[in-house]
């Protein structure tokens, strides 16, 4: 709801505007206030705190994102470029040498859909399941893949290509003299199209990818495509970068030892590489509208996202812990005047949550008994110091008289878990 009714409108018109910094307050706090309804947090929750659960963009993101996007997009056509250009912006895509494919070219291979949510810093996890599923298959079929990467010389705009198959060996390789990254990785994968006996292409650059989904690549790669017959069909994937060699047990990251055998062809001449620039590896720039938000969001965030077993109702409980607007006496006796601010449980005059939580002498010694403790607790991922968390907190809300109908008791097996 809140993205369907609420950010549709703000993503597609507030790029298109031209907002004062006024205006642009006003969106920034009405988001904040629809994201605070959305998780069932009170009005009054701090927004720094609220940042820090990484949930939402600010007006500022959301319009770098989809401009970016936009031209990303513009820029992968001629006529797209002509409008840039007419409106005086620069394609995104820094490669001004491009050529389309024809169709019959095109025919030749097929592209895989890339995938979202990997962001190589916070989707580490998601990043390491793809690579182990590629690598399970490739090992069960070794005769029919090849990985492909590019590694700079020194600091030329030179770069070395390698394609090795899937028992690591050498099948070509190539250099590329004044080019960028994603020309390199271009000219890589279209060497290894011009293989038949190996159909399964693997490339960790993003930017190749696009290229190739597009039809619209570097002239260099699209030189070697319309001078080499391509026969059969190819199918091209793309492969996370950065997972170290020992990502399945007991069979070599062939990705990894794409990139080595790249840097190998640097060093031909028997010198060794630049302090600093052994074994570094180009990043792919952030284009798509999803990966540029989802880059901001994870950035703040410091809080974990409620474990997927907890209810909507525990889930609300502990990012109430996680912002600091769990209520107690103390806060409620500013709004509510016949309410005591006092503990019932000390000589304490004004219970704050810190106090009811874990300050108050009369606690307990045991299961969250500290600052630390508790902090440890909600930064947790794990479903069982969640719900311990939650339990406690509902516990204590229940002796204190603050409880809220919209809290729920974790179920006994689920905080045993």
């Amino acid at each position: 709801m809140y993205h369907a009714f609420l950010m549709s409108h703000i993503n597609y018109v507030a790029s298109a505007l031209v907002w004062t910094k006024t205006e642009k307050r006003k969106l920034n706090t009405l988001m904040r206030k629809s994201i605070k309804k959305v998780l069932g947090l009170p009005i009054c929750t701090s927004s720094d705190r609220l940042d820090q659960l990484g949930m939402h963009n600010n007006i500022d993101e959301i319009i770098e994102a989809q401009v970016t996007a936009q031209v990303v997009r513009l820029s992968s056509s001629k006529a797209g470029r002509r409008i840039l250009d007419e409106v005086g912006m620069a394609p995104r895509i820094m490669e001004e040498r491009r050529a389309t494919l024809s169709r019959e070219t095109r025919a030749t291979y097929m592209v895989g859909p890339f995938p979202r949510n990997v962001h190589p810093q916070y989707n580490e996890g998601r990043r390491k399941a793809r690579a182990r599923a590629i690598l399970k298959r490739v090992r069960d079929d070794m005769d029919s893949v090849v990985f492909v990467d590019a590694a700079q010389y020194g600091n030329e705009k030179i770069f070395a290509l390698s394609v090795i198959d899937g028992r690591g060996l050498l099948r070509s390789s190539a250099s590329a003299r004044a080019a960028t990254p994603g020309i390199a990785e271009q000219i890589a994968v279209a060497l290894a199209l011009s293989d038949p006996e190996r159909p399964y292409i693997y490339t960790d650059s993003r930017e190749a990818i696009r290229a190739f989904e597009t039809g619209n690549l570097a002239r260099e790669a699209a030189s070697i495509l319309e001078k080499r017959a391509c026969p059969g069909s190819h199918f091209i994937t793309w492969f996370p970068a950065h997972m170290g060699k020992n990502v399945l047990e007991g069979f070599p990251n062939l990705n990894e030892l794409a990139h080595d055998r790249a840097r190998e062809l640097t060093r031909r001449d028997g010198l060794e590489a630049p302090e600093g620039q052994e074994g570094t590896q180009q990043n792919d720039p952030l284009l798509t509208f999803n990966e540029i938000t989802t880059h901001y969001q994870l950035g703040r965030r410091v809080y974990p996202l409620p474990h997927p077993k907890l209810s909507r109702d525990q889930s609300t409980t502990l990012r109430m812990l996680q912002t600091g607007s769990f209520p107690s006496r103390g806060f409620l006796s500013k709004i509510y005047s016949d309410v005591d601010p006092g503990c019932p449980d000390c000589s304490e005059t004004f219970c704050s949550v810190a106090h009811m939580l874990w300050r108050c002498p009369a606690l307990p010694n045991n299961l969250l008994s500290s600052e630390d403790e508790w902090e440890e607790a909600i930064r947790s991922t794990a479903l069982r110091k969640q719900a311990q968390a939650i339990q406690r907190a509902q516990e204590r809300a229940e002796r204190h008289g603050v409880l809220s109908s919209t809290w729920a008791r974790p179920a006994v097996t689920t905080a045993s878990r």
